[in-house]
């Protein structure tokens, strides 16, 4: 079997990212550096719970996340975070309503009920309901009869 030239180009190429590939394997990770150490520090005190780190969990549906760094504060914001909580759960079902997601819908409100109830909530269980009334409505007309 006669063995094909390559262009030059595409050896370039291959060696490029073979250095790239065994850069990231070995290469050093800049811990060693001075710089290192401040952003060490940063990220450990970025760690520490806060009630901001609290609204952020919330804002990225880690809904237990952020009950368990309420405790471990141990704050008297808890209720608001619950409130946070029922609210974004809330917010969940009216767009998995207005998408016709019935199934999301009614398992965000199954889980919303161990959170306080609230004007949105209460909201978003009223189109939901009237979600539900709308499929009955609709497959009663076409039934037979």
């Amino acid at each position: 079997m006669k063995r094909k030239n390559r262009p030059w180009w595409m050896w370039v190429l291959v060696a490029f990212l073979s250095v790239g590939i065994l850069d990231a394997i070995i290469g050093d990770d800049g811990s060693n550096s001075p710089a290192a150490a401040p952003r060490a520090a940063a990220t450990s005190a970025e760690r520490a719970p806060t009630i901001d780190g609290a609204r952020r969990a919330v804002d990225n549906d880690h809904y237990r996340a952020a009950i368990a760094i309420v405790t471990a504060i141990g704050t008297t914001e808890a209720d608001s975070i619950r409130k946070r909580i029922a609210d974004r759960l809330a917010q969940r079902v009216l767009s998995a309503v207005r998408a016709g997601e019935r199934g999301r819908a009614k398992m965000l409100l199954v889980e919303a009920r161990d959170y306080p109830m609230t004007t949105r909530m209460r909201q978003a269980r009223a189109r939901y309901t009237q979600m539900l009334w709308m499929c009955l409505r609709t497959k009663a007309a076409y039934l037979p009869g």
